[in-house]
């Protein structure tokens, strides 16, 4: 795997999230669309723990380091469906549809603001998710080889899909597994049906799809810039 810096991959995603809060603070009408600004941030949460484990991985070559590791892999993973959940934010374009439509079936110019205001956001918490998978990936890659990377990457895509169902169907939040274990028995009792495991299937393979397409582009711009 092509080693990204983690540093310049950090600044890139913050320059990118800061012009999005800047656009919507532009664009901003009502304060319905505020809890963006919050599932941005915890969107940025996986991220920071990924970035860690990832620079650690590279600096600290020992035992300790890899129990490091492990901990932050884990809430890495507990907080991962954070990022992708806010493509589920469009929804509230539909939910609001009230207030763009006109009786005629036209969209007034507000419509096509706030979508494209949701959509930045969208755009961000995917650009973390795959970030963040991306260090993530490398390290497993480091630890237990090519395939078994792999299988690392695409349990975790499969995962995040079962997380947002969790968060946007039976509205769990990710610290709700250290406040409230008998909730998350419940609700995971509850969600294990076939609609259930549909929807998570389905968005884990859009992750999966929109994480692949990210590994090939990086790739083949590494391999790009090495013939040149």
């Amino acid at each position: 795997m092509i080693n990204l810096s983690a540093w310049r991959s950090a600044a890139f995603l913050a320059a990118l999230s800061a012009l999005t809060l800047l656009v919507y603070s532009v664009f901003r009408n009502k304060t319905y669309y505020d809890f963006l600004t919050w599932n941005l941030f915890l969107a940025w949460v996986p991220f920071v723990f990924s970035f860690i484990a990832y620079e650690t991985g590279r600096r600290v070559r020992s035992r300790m380091g890899a129990v490091i590791i492990v901990v932050l892999g884990a809430c890495w993973l507990l907080f991962y469906p954070n990022s992708p959940y806010i493509v589920t934010d469009l929804v509230h374009l539909t939910a609001m549809k009230g207030l763009y439509a006109s009786d005629q079936g036209t969209f007034a110019f507000r419509y096509w603001y706030d979508l494209l205001v949701v959509v930045l956001f969208a755009w961000n918490g995917l650009l973390l998710c795959v970030f963040s998978l991306y260090q993530v990936h490398s390290l497993m890659r480091l630890a237990a080889g090519p395939l078994l990377g792999w299988v690392f990457a695409a349990g975790a895509a499969l995962l995040g899909g079962y997380g947002v169902l969790l968060g946007r169907v039976y509205r769990l939040n990710s610290w709700d597994v250290l406040t409230d274990i008998h909730l998350i028995r419940q609700i995971a009792q509850e969600s294990l049906h076939a609609r259930g495991l549909l929807f998570s299937l389905l968005f884990g393979f859009m992750i999966g799809i929109v994480y692949v397409s990210f590994y090939f582009a990086i790739h083949q711009a590494g391999r790009a810039g090495q013939r040149a």
